[in-house]
């Protein structure tokens, strides 16, 4: 904490005693004149109190705390403390201070009370926290689905999604962010916020895409198979040539028939991944503390275990199925999907314990583990 201004350095050292600071011995802004970086850099470390101030070396302190590695937030409420607001990283301005000083300030304080900058900096913090954990969730569906397509389209198998399966988002992306976002904490941010993103995402896109290809390629060619025959039970040719609109005898009925119920497990298999990778993101237990330590949240493990209920009983829901383009729950669909889901499960948690993508990019030695999470102290309540 430094205090600095235009008025007497005695004076303002003793009314930082009344607020509590240590002053020390204070400098005039004389004393100031004519020091180079590195001695106004050695000044300004050892130094609490700075007094007959000019508005360009409150922008030198500034720059001089930011050289020693400072994050500098500036508070000020005149027009000679506009160009220090500026320059400082964060800078905070009295509602009733100057027009010019408010113009160029990151935060005004409407009710000219510091006690609002702690909440604010918790529910900054919150806000960050839950922003980086939606990105996780977001882009590593993102991605699992283009590899996906990539894939499939590549081996000449039809396109893996229909325009309906594409809703499914709303359950694997948009309820779990909604919920780990209200739910975030005010933690410390991750200096390596992007490096930790990539990290966590593209294992996890890398391996749901390759679990999902198998799955989608084994039911598509397995339908194809048993369509093309003489043995398929008529009940399950007449609900193919009902989801698909078309008779058996038609051509191309075999193909679309497999097309529809591969999707369906390739979406029932990417859905309960999407829920379970929730688990890796915030463990409730050691059990799955691959990626990072449990926090002791459990509302999130509740939120999955319900995502899944509601997900299971709506396989088995005719309005639910078709609004999602997909069959009813069949035995070969859970007969692939859930042992897919178990091998998917230990290769991932094999991906992220062993830190399986930074050998392979030679980065073991220069990236850390993932950083545990660190929840600040909670905020006074404002008076």
């Amino acid at each position: 904490m430094k205090v600095i201004s235009g008025d007497d350095p005695s004076t303002v050292a003793a009314l930082a005693r009344q607020a509590g600071l240590e002053p020390g011995e204070p400098v005039a802004g004389p004393a100031l004149a004519g020091l180079s970086e590195q001695e106004l850099d050695a000044v300004v470390g050892r130094t609490t109190v700075f007094g007959r101030i000019a508005p360009e070396q409150k922008e030198r302190l500034v720059d001089a705390l930011r050289r020693q590695g400072g994050y500098v937030a500036m508070v000020g409420d005149g027009v000679n403390d506009a160009r220090a607001l500026k320059r400082a990283h964060v800078g905070v301005a009295m509602a009733s201070g100057s027009a010019v000083t408010r113009d160029v300030a990151d935060i005004v304080l409407t009710g000219d009370s510091l006690g609002a900058l702690l909440p604010a900096a918790h529910e900054g913090r919150r806000i960050i926290t839950g922003i980086s954990t939606s990105m996780q969730v977001f882009l590593a569906r993102v991605g699992t689905q283009g590899l996906v397509i990539l894939a499939v389209t590549m081996l000449g198998l039809g396109f893996p999604y229909s325009p309906a399966n594409v809703g499914l988002t709303l359950l694997t992306v948009g309820v779990p962010t909604l919920f780990l976002t209200a739910w975030a904490r005010p933690q410390a941010p991750d200096p390596h916020l992007l490096t930790t993103l990539w990290r966590f995402v593209v294992p996890a896109m890398l391996v749901t895409a390759a679990a999902g290809v198998a799955v989608y390629t084994r039911l598509y060619t397995g339908l194809l198979e048993g369509l093309s025959g003489t043995d398929l039970p008529p009940f399950v040719r007449d609900e193919f040539e009902d989801y698909t609109g078309l008779s058996s005898d038609d051509v191309g009925f075999a193909e679309a028939a497999a097309t529809i119920g591969a999707q369906t497990g390739l979406s029932t298999f990417v859905s309960y991944a999407a829920f379970l990778l929730v688990l890796f993101l915030k463990p409730p237990n050691r059990w799955f503390a691959a990626w990072t330590r449990p926090d002791g949240d459990r509302r999130p493990a509740l939120l999955v275990a319900a995502l899944v209920v509601v997900f299971s009983a709506g396989l088995f829901w005719p309005s639910f199925t078709d609004y999602f383009g997909l069959t009813e729950a069949a035995d070969p669909v859970f007969q692939i999907v859930l042992p897919a889901l178990v091998v998917w499960f230990a290769v991932l948690t094999a991906a992220y314990r062993l830190r399986v993508l930074e050998r392979a990019l030679g980065l073991t030695g220069t990236l850390s583990p993932p950083p545990a999470p660190q929840e600040l102290p909670p905020a006074a309540p404002r008076g």
